[in-house]
């Protein structure tokens, strides 16, 4: 044995507290459906990006019990395992939390293969956020091609700067990006796509706009605008990015996303039916041209950070009340209790 395999076996690393929650609620094994939120083996209830449990959690709680369901909540896929059998009998969906980036950590945040074996030959049983769909979303070349073999608009890869491109990383968010001039050489290893045009103009001004839907399957709960000025010279939007301007954010979504909801409702849910059931983050590119390309697909519950970033002007918007009271939390608990409710018909 080496050293260093001696040195591993005499001091193995102390496993991470896993997070949990309170719940507010008590479980009503009585109720019409039941919910279950289950954590990863690694990190327990965390939010991994995707939450704020201490926030959305309770309102999701509320929602349920509104729409005839109850929710438990286990750490890990393990503990939902060992507690399986008091779901019998009953409606159940299952929603796992955990990120669906892939990394080269050993001990991934994946729910088990054989746990969704299980799962999957469970009867009256319906699983949001499986494995499958996040190998589905994990990498964007992957994402890009699964939604344009089904129809869907999305920025059109490209090996070649015949026209500028748009560069990102192949996985990850918030990840460098930069524009690829016209004739410039190509990084292979990255993601390259053609540059779409996103501007829109407010008094005068340009602005870069991206859209976030936060979807329950094929449903969407809340649309969002993100933008940043032009002069930034990045058309890469996030919600950091965005100027606390009541009136331009105000304009942006009156003038430029209400009117189009239908359209983007439509586009969701072909999203959800081709991609499978999950909460989900799309990130749509609201392009000059009056396409609506598909940019990026992740696993979301809600958008916590980008609403925190607007608080100190949120009187003033008047489009994202529901945002802030997580209003958006109970719609998925009800958008949930239906879905488990339909499996079984």
């Amino acid at each position: 044995m080496s050293l260093k395999s001696a040195l591993r076996k005499r001091f193995k690393p102390a496993r991470p507290k896993l997070a949990s929650y309170n719940r507010r609620l008590p479980f009503d094994g009585d109720a019409g459906v039941h919910i279950a939120i289950v954590g990863s083996e690694r990190r327990g209830l965390a939010g991994h990006g995707k939450t704020r449990p201490d926030r959305y959690f309770p309102k999701f709680e509320y929602g349920a019990i509104k729409a005839g369901a109850t929710v438990a909540f286990y750490q890990t896929p393990g503990l939902l395992m060992q507690s399986l059998h008091i779901h019998d009998g009953r409606p159940l969906a299952i929603i796992f939390l955990y990120s669906e980036e892939i990394t080269e950590d050993p001990i991934q945040d994946y729910p088990p293969e054989a746990t969704m074996r299980l799962l999957e030959q469970r009867p009256r049983t319906i699983v949001y956020n499986s494995p499958a769909i996040a190998r589905k979303i994990a990498e964007k070349p992957v994402t890009n091609r699964i939604l344009t073999d089904a129809g869907i608009d999305v920025p059109r890869m490209s090996s070649r700067a015949d026209t500028p491109l748009f560069s990102n990383t192949i996985t990850g968010t918030m990840q460098p990006t930069s524009v690829v001039a016209q004739g410039s050489t190509v990084d292979h290893a990255r993601y390259n796509t053609e540059l779409i045009d996103t501007r829109v103009e407010v008094d005068g001004r340009e602005y870069f706009v991206l859209l976030r839907a936060i979807c329950a399957g094929c449903r969407v709960l809340d649309v969002l605008a993100r933008c940043r000025p032009v002069e930034d010279h990045s058309p890469s939007v996030h919600g950091l990015d965005t100027p606390l301007d009541p009136y331009l954010l105000n304009s942006i979504h009156h003038q430029h996303v209400q009117p189009r909801l239908d359209e983007i409702r439509n586009l969701c849910a072909k999203l959800g039916s081709t991609l499978g059931p999950a909460l989900y983050g799309h990130d749509i590119l609201l392009s000059r041209d009056g396409r609506l390309p598909v940019c990026e697909v992740g696993f979301k519950f809600d958008a916590a950070s980008f609403t925190d970033h607007l608080w100190p002007i949120s009187s003033e918007l008047d489009f994202m009340r529901g945002a802030f009271l997580y209003d958006l939390a109970e719609d998925c608990a009800r958008v949930v209790a239906e879905s488990a409710k339909n499996e079984c018909v």
